[in-house]
């Protein structure tokens, strides 16, 4: 064997050895391994509320040659605490690389073939073989009756139906699938295989069911790329090798496609097929050479967006309001700077941390800008904000704005033919009244008579049939007693 394909290959434990098609021997062809100790898959039983997960424990011979002093299936609570052996298939697991449970049985893909096991007691139930079954690295389905399984080293994806075993590859007439590793079944929007490579500068390929399909989703530089996991929410998971190095792993999260990712867990030990588990939100990171029988665990919704200033805005001649787009740190009140007259008597953060107060020694000079300036704050995962931001404050006295609304309210489309769309963002709660008058001053409709809480609003106004005539008419907004008035054009 190449020495490219000991380091890209078949990286759990036999890196490019030959399997026969008798279990457990091993030709004379074979190559230095990379010795491992630690999980390789993991899955949830919800059925009887547990993971189930693969170990394994592999060393080298004198000779080079490989040693399984382990290959084992465990179980563990929720919490990875009381891990247990569930299955080792009585000494004649390989190298167990991926597991899946489809219905009541679960399925562990070994190298060279795949085995399928009770959930209830363990037991072996059936085999999955196909000729030249070399380097099975992954299996997913469809959640139907569709089996399918990557082969590392022979560059193949097979899909088997699971009840007669029959069998056929992807058609890939372009070769464009190299050391596939990782796979992942979406079945919507529409039917999709997104997978992973065991290469350098690995691609997010994507197979289309719809069209039969090949395509890169995303070029990435990684290394390395093992496994390959979403959340049914957007958001995918990819984990990358880097190199053969002790912590030198990491998994990415993707956030809404595959426009962009960014590292998620960092310093890992081999991060293997990682898991999503609804139950929690969490991110299953079993580790290959982690010399631990336990799992790594990690919230799969981790903040990984940096904050940003949504606005800021004079309530009154001393009090300044700055808004954050999500919940920040308390290093929030001293990295506001304020450059206006006075001094500042307190800064505050209030209890869901996405707003700061500042209350002013002197008051605002009505209509005159003030400036602001906010820098490196920080959320509450740590993120810091990518660049600083400036905010312009003028206090105008006696508005709706002051008290009430974040912001002015925003009246669409204007010309109306039928129907048009108030926002506005309130700040605390009030009694919210929406009419129009014509310009005689009657009333012609009464849209809302509405007591709201603190929120953001869009309110669907429907003009009524017995307004016949186009032309101006006033909008007429009463929010806690004060009064805000616009002109709308009504063309029907």
């Amino acid at each position: 064997m190449k020495k490219r394909i000991v380091l890209q290959g078949l990286f759990v434990a036999l890196l490019g050895l030959f399997m026969t098609s008798s279990y457990g021997q091993i030709t004379n062809l074979y190559s230095p391994i990379i010795p491992v100790k630690g999980t390789a898959s993991a899955v949830w039983d919800s059925t009887h509320n547990r993971y189930l997960y693969s170990y394994q424990d592999i060393s080298a011979d004198a000779l080079g040659k490989p040693v399984f002093n382990e290959s084992s299936i465990y179980q563990c609570n929720r919490n990875g605490s009381n891990p247990v052996l569930f299955t080792n298939l009585s000494g004649q697991l390989l190298a167990p690389t991926r597991l899946l449970i489809n219905g009541n049985n679960l399925y562990i893909a070994d190298w060279i073939r795949i085995w399928v096991v009770s959930l209830t007691d363990g037991t072996v139930i059936d085999q999955i073989i196909a000729p030249g079954f070399m380097g099975i690295q992954d299996i997913a389905t469809d959640g139907v009756n569709t089996l399918y399984a990557s082969d590392f080293y022979f560059s193949k994806i097979y899909f088997f139906n699971m009840t007669t075993k029959a069998y056929d590859t992807l058609s890939d007439p372009k070769g464009k699938i190299s050391k596939p590793t990782g796979i992942y079944y979406e079945s919507t929007p529409k039917p999709k295989l997104y997978i992973t490579s065991f290469v350098s500068n690995s691609p997010v390929q994507c197979f289309d069911f719809t069209g039969d399909t090949f395509a890169t989703v995303y070029p990435t530089s990684y290394q390395f790329c093992y496994s390959i996991t979403g959340d049914k929410k957007g958001n995918y998971f990819l984990s990358d090798w880097k190199s053969t190095a002790p912590n030198a792993g990491t998994t990415y999260k993707f956030v809404g496609g595959f426009s962009a990712s960014v590292p998620y867990v960092k310093s890992l030990n081999f991060p293997a097929d990682i898991f999503y588990q609804p139950i929690g939100d969490t991110l299953v990171v079993p580790e290959l050479n982690s010399g631990k029988k336990t799992l790594l665990f990690a919230k799969a919704s981790k903040d990984i967006i940096p904050p940003e200033v949504d606005s800021g805005k004079s309530i009154s001649p001393t009090t300044i309001l700055v808004y954050f787009n999500e919940p920040v740190s308390s290093s929030a009140t001293v990295k506001i700077n304020y450059t206006g007259l006075g001094t500042i008597n307190s800064i505050v953060l209030n209890a869901a941390h996405n707003q700061v107060t500042l209350t002013l020694a002197t008051p605002l000079t009505p209509k005159l800008q003030t400036y602001l300036y906010v820098q490196n704050v920080k959320d509450l995962a740590g993120n810091v904000m990518t660049q600083a931001k400036q905010l312009d404050v003028t206090y105008i006295p006696l508005s709706i704005y002051d008290a009430y609304l974040k912001e002015g309210l925003t009246v669409s489309p204007n010309p109306v033919q039928n129907r048009f769309t108030i926002g506005y963002n309130l700040l605390q709660p009030a009694q919210v009244n929406i009419e129009l008058y014509d310009i005689m001053g009657k009333q012609v409709a009464d849209f809302y008579n509405l007591n709201q809480k603190p929120d953001r609003y869009d309110l669907n106004c429907q003009i009524p049939n017995t307004i016949t005539s186009n032309g101006v008419y006033i909008l007429k907004v009463t929010v806690g007693g004060q009064i805000f008035m616009s002109k709308i054009l009504v063309n029907k």
